[in-house]
């Protein structure tokens, strides 16, 4: 599959290592809906890191299949463009 990290361009991954960033993109979703927002920040970062370091550059035009958002989003942004409700 074909992961873009947003603001860092275009990477395949495969086996092991794709469900790696599945399973991180799931704690991902649930840090905001925790309102773990340093926590978010962290495993983002880590998350890019693992993709650059795992995954193989592609070209550009290639469609993606996972989108990462970018290492300086808000993750009070993310909550409002995911439609996290702060109860």
């Amino acid at each position: 599959m074909i992961v873009l990290l947003s603001g860092d361009g275009k990477y395949s991954l495969e086996g092991k290592d794709l469900d790696t960033v599945l399973e991180t993109g799931r704690t991902l979703f649930s840090l905001l809906k925790q309102d773990k927002d340093e926590e978010f920040s962290r495993t983002l970062r880590e998350i890019h890191r693992f993709v650059r370091g795992k995954g193989t550059l592609v070209e550009i035009y290639r469609s993606a299949d996972v989108i990462i958002p970018p290492l300086e989003v808000d993750p009070k942004v993310m909550k409002s463009v995911l439609g996290i409700k702060n109860e």
